[in-house]
């Protein structure tokens, strides 16, 4: 089996103080950004291709998705990009 870099990507909902958000984790370096919902006004991002779209903005390759409990698991082949 081939080793991939995995990524997880859920919605967290607004607060009293914070409007709605998406939080990227990058589980192989454990590092994490958090994107506002508001991230670019003409398009109406789900997690996956939120995910997708500052992936793939930052020179991250994606190979594959899946779902997982409270959001999307993406997979590249790509060790070096960080994401912070």
């Amino acid at each position: 089996m081939k080793n991939h870099r995995v990524f997880e990507v859920y919605y967290l909902p607004q607060t009293e103080t914070k409007p709605s958000r998406f939080k990227i984790n990058d589980l192989r370096h454990r590092k994490s950004i958090i994107v506002s919902r508001k991230y670019d006004e003409t398009y109406d991002f789900d997690a996956k291709q939120l995910g997708e779209h500052i992936l793939n903005k930052l020179g991250i390759n994606l190979i594959g998705f899946g779902e997982a409990k409270r959001g999307f698991v993406l997979f590249s082949d790509n060790f070096s990009i960080p994401i912070k």
